[in-house]
């Protein structure tokens, strides 16, 4: 026991406290969690304007529990990598992101599907509204990263 340094009860408690307040600051998203997920929401798109066009519904649903799967296991392996922006702190603003970035997402989504149309129809309105949700969420994950990094400096 003559190399072992001992911490006393004091300085135990703090080294706590600091890991447990690492452990409640939000990560950053594995880089790989945006371009993903934004393909999955191309795909979905897609789906969902073939579906349309092709007056073909029961794919829709199909198309929504397929989503709804690889949604879920892409957010489950994104959590697992490296600690998806979990636990949030509530004065860091980040209800306003969440809420911003998805109206600004489904804006973008539905411009772009709107802008599409005329190419193609219901196919390509689908196409295009997949894409500009896939390209929309690709953004606000970085934007999400960096608003992390910018806490983790500051605080």
């Amino acid at each position: 026991m003559s190399g072992e340094s001992v911490l006393d009860p004091v300085q135990a408690l703090a080294l706590a406290e600091r890991a447990q307040q690492a452990g409640r600051r939000p990560r950053v998203v594995p880089g790989w969690y945006g371009p993903v997920f934004g393909s999955v929401l191309v795909l979905y798109g897609t789906v969902v304007g073939a579906a349309r066009a092709y007056r073909m519904n029961w794919l829709m649903l199909v198309g929504v529990v397929v989503l709804a799967a690889v949604m879920g296991l892409v957010a489950r392996l994104g959590a697992r990598s490296s600690g998806v922006v979990l636990k949030p702190t509530a004065g860091a603003g980040w209800r306003g992101f969440v809420f911003g970035g998805t109206a600004g997402v489904l804006a973008v989504a539905a411009a772009a599907g709107l802008a599409c149309w005329p190419l193609g129809g219901e196919l390509a309105a689908g196409a295009g509204a997949g894409t500009g949700a896939g390209v929309g969420f690709w953004v606000l994950m970085l934007l999400a990263n960096r608003k992390v990094r910018r806490e983790q400096v500051a605080g």
